[in-house]
């Protein structure tokens, strides 16, 4: 499993742990610049293309 996998599911693991509603949100990654769809409750995950960490969200597409 490459280092990129592994942060993700690390992230998934706290994701699941946290408390508070499940958001569809719009997310971009600063490095690389991928654009993708994610339920999240609080922490942004890392991008699954290139690992980076500089998430960002930029919509909220559902609350709850």
């Amino acid at each position: 499993m490459g280092e990129k996998e592994k942060k993700y599911k690390e992230w998934l693991v706290q994701r699941d742990k946290e408390i508070g509603f499940l958001c569809l949100v719009k997310l971009v990654c600063d490095d690389c610049g991928m654009r993708w769809v994610q339920n999240v409750r609080q922490t942004l995950p890392p991008c699954p293309e290139c690992g980076s960490d500089e998430v960002f969200e930029y919509d909220t597409l559902q609350v709850g």
